[in-house]
């Protein structure tokens, strides 16, 4: 019999051992186990939660994530510690980041990674991140730095009054 978790208690047994002639038999009646409680350890990761990683960047800010553990029905997958990996390629598949490392507590910090690809136009990088079986990967627009030059020489700001500001790309 085998025994799994959250099986613990005391369980009562009568035990019959037979000697491979067959000819002895011996019966404990009243043995009891007692089946603690234990930690298996967790699951499999089944998938995991993002946040921080933005749709829209501007070239040169960065990007900062949690990424959780998921169990397979998308709760916290308490405890987790395997390993993960992260990828982030521009839009030639170049890789332009990669990192890995393992959860810690179900939880997997990412950051701050810079971006800054952008160019004159606008780029889609794709950030790709297995864990155990689980990829899943992301794509994030990265925007250029624009060249702004203001249209006023001076301007005057009073507390609490809107004020508007010009300026020229």
């Amino acid at each position: 019999y085998t025994f799994t978790p959250p099986m613990s208690g005391y369980y009562y047994f009568t035990l019959e051992a037979t000697s491979a002639d067959g000819l002895n038999t011996a019966t404990e009646y009243d043995f009891y186990l007692n089946v603690p409680e234990t930690t298996v350890g967790t699951g499999p990761i089944g998938g995991f939660t993002i946040g921080g990683i933005p749709t829209d960047i501007v070239a040169g800010n960065s990007i900062t994530a949690a990424i959780l553990a998921d169990d397979a029905s998308g709760n916290l997958l308490d405890g987790y510690t395997g390993p993960i990996s992260v990828q982030i390629s521009d839009s030639q598949n170049n890789t332009i980041y990669s990192t890995s490392g393992n959860f810690t507590s179900s939880q997997f910090a990412l950051g701050p990674v810079t971006v800054d690809d952008a160019g004159t136009s606008p780029v889609t990088d794709t950030i790709t991140i297995t864990a155990g079986s689980v990829t899943k990967s992301l794509q994030i627009v990265v925007h250029p730095v624009s060249q702004f030059v203001a249209i006023q020489d001076s301007l005057n700001v009073t507390n609490e009054i809107p004020f508007d500001l010009s300026f020229a790309a």
